[in-house]
């Protein structure tokens, strides 16, 4: 009966991969929810795993399909593998193989060895191994810590598992050739790439220097008018919109009899401190000469912001009702930026220094 669909199972003692083999040059790694492999801890993490295989071949049992299956483990708990081979064990035929019984087979097949190379060492499944040849000249693997020059496979590449003839197996004189027409092949791809790059990089010497310039006077007027546009956001007025009755009516009448009357700003932060939303900043008082009326209480102004605080008002001849008294802005703020932006908001104010 001949195998319909084949499969590598990679197992290590807590990952789990899979590659859906259709022939010798389609090789497919079956992604787990977008991942290559599958960290796992318990039977139901390999019941899960189990589940992806069976939705990607759209199965309910392995029995479903003919399907061959070879099961890679490395440092794996025997308990757990038997539990795998387990749950697919209906399948048409089930390998399971040690890592480093296929390592030899494998790295002869893809002939990296030559006259001189007879010890390589290998990555799969992120564990490392030494493949060489012993004194009765057979090849065999050892597990290996992380050396220099290290060959790293994926388990995709052990798929020539299944196509293993005579054939496969490579020479020392036939990998020889192949190596020197692989370092053939690879210098002409180095030789074409650096003509490449020396093209782009010509044509970036020569490009044109007054466009650099404008691209860039460009992009730092953006990002200016981006910096000023964030920070406008975080700016506001403190304006006082109300009076008392009383006390305006009487205001009024005491600036009528007396020219020398006006309002005053007595401040609790200079240009530039730091206030919190909510407190009394300052106060406007009513005065007539050097003295304040008694009967007129002072106007007192609060922060509607935390930030910077710089004071627009200092003194007028009339009631400051509607007025901006003050700007809040941010904690970068000098007396120069909140000028800039009030000349953008086209305001007449400018800070008082």
């Amino acid at each position: 009966m001949e195998d319909t669909y084949k499969i590598l199972i990679g197992m290590t003692e807590d990952t789990l991969e899979v590659v859906d083999i259709s022939d010798a040059h389609n090789i497919e790694m079956i992604g787990i929810e977008g991942n290559e492999r599958m960290k796992w801890e318990s039977q139901a993490d390999i019941d899960k795993f189990v589940e992806y295989i069976r939705d990607f071949y759209n199965i309910d049992s392995f029995e479903d399909i003919c399907m061959n299956v070879s099961i890679i483990y490395a440092d794996t708990d025997m308990e757990y593998l038997h539990y795998l081979y387990l749950q697919i064990k209906e399948a048409f035929r089930v390998n399971v193989i040690q890592t480093e019984q296929i390592l030899p087979f494998v790295s002869l097949s893809m002939g990296l060895f030559n006259d001189k190379k007879k010890s390589i060492c290998i990555e799969l499944m992120k564990k490392h191994y030494r493949v060489f040849q012993n004194k009765d000249k057979s090849y065999v693997c050892q597990k290996a810590d992380s050396g220099k020059d290290v060959q790293n496979i994926p388990l995709s590449d052990l798929a020539c598992f299944y196509y293993l003839t005579g054939s496969n197996i490579k020479g020392e004189d036939e990998v020889k050739q192949l190596n020197e027409l692989w370092k053939s092949k690879l210098k002409e791809e180095i030789r074409k790439c650096e003509e490449k790059c020396n093209d782009k990089l010509e044509k970036m010497k020569n490009t044109n220097t007054a466009l650099e310039k404008e691209l860039r006077a460009k992009i730092k007027k953006l990002e200016e008018q981006l910096s000023n546009k964030k920070k406008d956001g975080e700016r506001y007025f403190v304006t006082h919109h109300h009076t008392p009755v009383f006390n305006g009516f009487l205001a009024d009448l005491m600036m009528f009899g007396d020219e020398k009357a006006f309002y005053t700003l007595s401040a609790k932060y200079a240009n530039g401190q730091l206030v919190k939303e909510g407190n009394e900043v300052g106060t406007i008082q009513l005065k007539r000469g050097d003295y304040s009326p008694s009967s007129v209480q002072p106007i007192s102004i609060e922060a509607n912001h935390s930030g910077r605080i710089f004071w627009l008002f200092d003194k007028s001849e009339k009631e400051p009702d509607g007025k901006n008294i003050a700007v809040i802005g941010t904690m970068q703020d000098t007396v120069d930026d909140i000028n800039d932006w009030l000349a953008r908001m086209h305001c007449k104010e400018r800070v008082k220094v």
